[in-house]
């Protein structure tokens, strides 16, 4: 993915994950042993509309509005 974007001039300044909380395979709840196992947390703490998303979703809109004025005015320079 990096070197795409980069061909293009552009740069990854920020990455964002989130579940949807949705599978059409039906697989969720094998999704949501894996979160409880590895994350300690269920499912529902990572998907849209969470807490924890709308954080994450501020901090990722922040990042790139940073960038973008920092790319304006020459400050990321």
């Amino acid at each position: 993915m990096n070197r795409i974007v980069n061909e293009k001039g552009a740069c990854i300044i920020a990455h964002l994950g989130l579940s949807s909380g949705y599978h059409e395979l039906g697989v969720m709840p094998i999704f949501e042993g894996i979160s409880l196992i590895r994350l300690f947390k269920p499912l529902s703490h990572f998907i849209i509309g969470s807490a924890y998303a709308e954080v994450l979703i501020r901090r990722f809109c922040d990042t790139i509005e940073s960038d973008r004025v920092a790319h304006i005015t020459g400050a990321g320079q």
